[in-house]
């Protein structure tokens, strides 16, 4: 399923570009032209390690 809200109750972690709830994946495609600097590196870090934790 494309564009999957990753969510725990009410909070809302991201939105993925696919998953494959089938096998318990999510999968994202970045470019380095989304990363216009260290700070938006380290938030994305904390996010995937946020949705990671999550399970």
């Amino acid at each position: 399923m494309p564009q999957f809200e990753v969510r725990d109750g009410a909070t809302l972690y991201g939105v993925v570009d696919l998953t494959l709830a089938d096998h318990d994946v999510i999968v994202e495609f970045d470019a380095t032209t989304k990363y216009t600097g260290p700070a938006d590196l380290l938030a994305e870090k904390r996010r995937e390690d946020q949705i990671r934790d999550l399970g």
